[in-house]
């Protein structure tokens, strides 16, 4: 018997889209703005730039009714003017929407009114017929599952690239640890827990300083919320995620992410056991009005977490305790 699956409400999905202006990317791009290593701040320019196009990816359709609306009243140069001088200032010093359509305003000599509430209730209006007949299914719930899913994956390629950053920048002290944390499958013959072959390093003129994150990194699974616990704690010697996050919300995340890429968003039996979740297997993710916010916003937080505890180990340099014993060399 086929499975009978619940369509979601176009006004949570409405809701979720709201909400996500609700994110705190000022304070995303302040806080990665203050990482004082040169690589790490690079890296944290390039999460900001991630979790932007998620932020943009889900006002899209609100943006684009905004425009029509604007370009209908004839003031879409005025709008155009504000979206501008928003994004030119608002890594440098923010200025509030209101204070920028005042003096918008003064410079057009006429009345702008951008009103997202009225954006919101006309892009409701244009989807609604699209939600009845053979148009049944959904346009923005694709595209809010895939916000939620390229958000984790930005906080995942933080998480590889800081490590790589950590490791390369002390290769010598972190070489015992981080090869003794290899995860078992990762080993080979050449490379394990106990020796490096010289063949082996021969690849990379016997050095691996300034080298050894970047060749291990591929050792490492950064897919996974355990995962990246275990490659960071030879460095922190703790469980970096715990200080760095709400573990909990963090796996919700990544177990979310996991089923819109595995499963398309329909909820089974490791969904449920992995979240909690009371949902119906066979069910489509339920949306909450706040899901994308919530999950979203937990990722910012924690790749800002992360990474400010990582340019705080590299600057004051502290050692690397040893957790196994030294690879031993071996002819390749």
């Amino acid at each position: 018997m086929k499975t009978e699956r619940r369509k979601p409400s176009r006004q949570v999905e409405l809701r979720e889209l709201k909400n996500a202006h609700k994110l705190d990317l000022l304070s995303l791009i302040k806080r990665t703005s203050l990482i004082q290593h040169p690589s790490l701040h690079d890296v944290g320019h390039g999460f900001q730039r991630n979790v932007l196009a998620v932020n943009d990816l889900l006002s899209l359709p609100s943006y684009l009714m905004l425009y029509f609306l604007a370009w209908r009243a004839g003031s879409l140069g005025a709008v155009k003017e504000v979206v501008t001088v928003f994004m030119a200032q608002i890594a440098k010093q923010p200025q509030s929407l209101d204070q920028m359509l005042k003096e918008t305003r003064e410079r057009h000599q006429k009345e702008v009114k951008i009103d997202l509430e009225e954006a919101y209730r006309r892009l409701g209006e244009v989807l609604g017929p699209m939600g009845r007949g053979k148009f049944h299914g959904s346009i923005l719930r694709p595209l809010i599952l895939g916000a939620i899913s390229n958000c984790w994956t930005a906080f995942e390629t933080l998480a590889a690239d800081a490590w790589e950053v950590l490791v390369n920048s002390r290769s010598a002290e972190l070489a015992q640890s981080t090869i003794g944390a290899l995860p078992p499958g990762a080993e080979s013959l050449d490379l394990s827990r106990r020796q490096v072959s010289v063949g082996f390093l021969a690849k990379y003129d016997l050095n691996l300083k300034g080298k050894l994150g970047s060749v291990l990194r591929s050792k490492f699974d950064f897919t996974r919320v355990q995962g990246i616990r275990e490659a960071y704690r030879p460095i922190f010697q703790k469980d970096v995620l715990g200080s760095a996050a709400d573990p909990s919300k963090l796996a919700i995340l990544e177990a979310t992410r996991h089923l819109i890429v595995h499963r398309a968003g329909i909820v089974d039996e490791e969904f449920k056991r992995r979240t909690g979740s009371r949902a119906r297997v066979g069910s489509p993710l339920r949306l909450q009005g706040d899901t994308a916010q919530q999950l979203i916003g937990s990722a910012i937080e924690a790749g800002c977490r992360l990474l400010e505890a990582c340019d705080d180990w590299v600057r004051k340099g502290r050692p690397a305790t040893a957790t196994s014993p030294a690879p031993t060399g071996s002819p390749g």
